[in-house]
């Protein structure tokens, strides 16, 4: 996803014209165009997140056992 334009959030007018804009805005928006955060519930992201917090150490094994098994593919592909 990429950044927008809109005069709710000031700041995000200072993007190059280039990003979407939004022209409109509504007269009650909602929490989201308002707030500084907003929480996202665990299931809509839940394809994509990661099995351990980061950088616990039951991230830094489960990286380093893909950083371990990447690497002999590595050499491999560039001889």
């Amino acid at each position: 996803m990429g950044k927008i334009r809109c005069p709710l959030r000031p700041a995000s007018m200072t993007l190059d014209r280039d990003h979407p804009e939004i022209l409109q805005p509504p007269e009650h928006p909602q929490a989201c165009c308002t707030q500084q955060t907003i929480t996202v519930p665990p299931d809509v992201l839940a394809k994509t997140a990661q099995k351990h917090d980061y950088p616990s150490a039951a991230w830094r094994r489960s990286y380093a056992r893909r950083t371990a098994a990447a690497t002999p593919t590595e050499c491999q592909t560039r001889t």
